[in-house]
């Protein structure tokens, strides 16, 4: 798999998991404000997608029509915050080629370590093997350490940060712990 394959899957994924969130936000305007709000506010977000990709195919006109009547509904739904949230729909998709830049970064350091190591293993003398699989070993359990990390950090964020922006509400009781003063 090349860098452009992988960098599509991480943009497919995005894609994928921001518009669970939109659903999961239509269902629970659905539930608690009604189907118009529902509509207006999160549905909104599937026109703009789908005639966003009609323009971008050649369908201009369609594509156009979609996009205003898209704002329109968001400007019902949610006012003007509707129309000034429409470039996060875009950085939320950007943040998703994250998860594909650290696929690609860990590949480029084991090439790296591969070069580093490969002459030493290969030179013959049983002291220099020793020190290249050595070396071999401590940087492969670094590398992997980091896309661990990595991966779980950055799936972490996209979750709670990029997903959850799209349906989250605040709201609820105060938090007042047992025995907290008043």
């Amino acid at each position: 798999m090349n860098a452009k394959n992988i960098l599509y899957a991480s943009a497919a994924a995005g894609l994928i998991h921001v518009n669970l969130g939109y659903l999961t936000g239509f269902y629970n305007k659905y539930t608690n404000q009604g189907i118009s709000q529902a509509v207006l506010s999160k549905e909104s977000w599937f026109v703009l997608q789908i005639s966003v990709l009609l323009a971008a195919t050649g369908n201009i006109v369609s594509g156009l029509a979609g996009i205003a009547s898209s704002i329109v509904m968001m400007i019902k739904g949610n006012g003007v915050k509707g129309v000034v949230m429409i470039p996060t729909l875009l950085t939320r998709m950007l943040s998703y080629l994250r998860i594909g830049a650290v696929i690609i970064a860990g590949g480029v350091l084991i090439k790296v370590l591969m070069g580093i190591t490969s002459p030493l293993l290969t030179s013959g003398s049983i002291l220099t093997t020793i020190f290249g699989i050595a070396i071999l070993l401590i940087g492969h359990v670094f590398i992997t350490m980091i896309k661990i990390l990595q991966g779980f950090l950055q799936g972490i964020r996209l979750h709670y940060a990029e997903m959850f922006g799209t349906f989250y509400e605040g709201g609820g009781k105060k938090y007042a712990p047992f025995g907290a003063q008043h």
